[in-house]
């Protein structure tokens, strides 16, 4: 593993400030000194760490919205020449390669930012009529695919991906495509759509948010001293 990691699930537990989730690290970083661990990673739903410091990283938001009242929201985007198709099959998986390649490509040297879903995990989606294609100017553009799923507090459909080509991004595909999704999606009353997002993908923050999606939580590194 290039970056192993223990993991701790506390119930009934609280923390109100900064100063006591770096006593934490430190406590832990001791516990665990056999690992040499440089941070912890905690989740923050209350908004405890509103901005980065020496001592405090953010990793993943968690953006999430009642689909219900996403659906009543008024669509500002375009879809002019922009069609869509719930997936049948996935003859899209080689585009899939492509766009995600592209991905790696534009990274470089840096953390790609998203994980690459296997063949498996997609056919699971497309038994449940989860993944849907867009199209511009008839040409395959991308895809987005949901699943059903609870996790924390969320309840209802997690966006596992949504990935277009290179050539046709900046062009309003992308608010259009999750957009759909929204209107696609049975909704049971309060259900949520939400995923992560990595703090460094602005793009895809923005456009969750232009879709009426709100950030709920975040996991956050605190760096351990000593």
């Amino acid at each position: 593993m290039s970056k192993p990691f223990v993991e701790i699930v506390a119930k009934n537990f609280s923390v109100q400030h900064e100063d006591e989730w770096m006593a934490i690290a430190r406590q832990l970083g001791s516990v665990y000194q056999l690992f040499q661990p440089k941070h912890i990673r905690f989740f923050d739903g209350i908004d405890h760490i509103k901005e980065e410091t020496a001592h405090f990283t953010f990793d993943q938001w968690y953006v999430a919205g009642i689909l219900n009242d996403l659906k009543q929201k008024p669509f500002s985007g375009s879809t002019d020449h922009i069609t869509f198709q719930i997936s049948k099959d996935l003859s899209f998986f080689d585009n899939y390669k492509k766009a995600f390649a592209q991905l790696v490509k534009a990274a470089k040297d840096t953390e790609v930012l998203v994980q690459f879903e296997t063949k498996e995990k997609l056919q699971k989606f497309l038994l449940e009529k989860n993944i849907i294609e867009v199209f511009f100017r008839d040409q395959w553009a991308g895809f987005i695919a949901v699943r059903k799923d609870i996790y924390k507090y969320f309840k209802g459909y997690v966006v596992f991906e949504e990935i277009l080509l290179d050539e046709f991004k900046g062009l309003g595909l992308g608010k259009a495509l999750q957009r759909a999704m929204i209107n696609h999606l049975n909704s049971e009353k309060d259900e949520l759509i939400y995923g992560t997002i990595d703090h460094r993908n602005i793009p895809s923050i923005k456009t969750a948010l232009s879709n009426g999606r709100k950030k709920v939580g975040k996991y956050v590194f605190c760096k351990i001293d000593g």
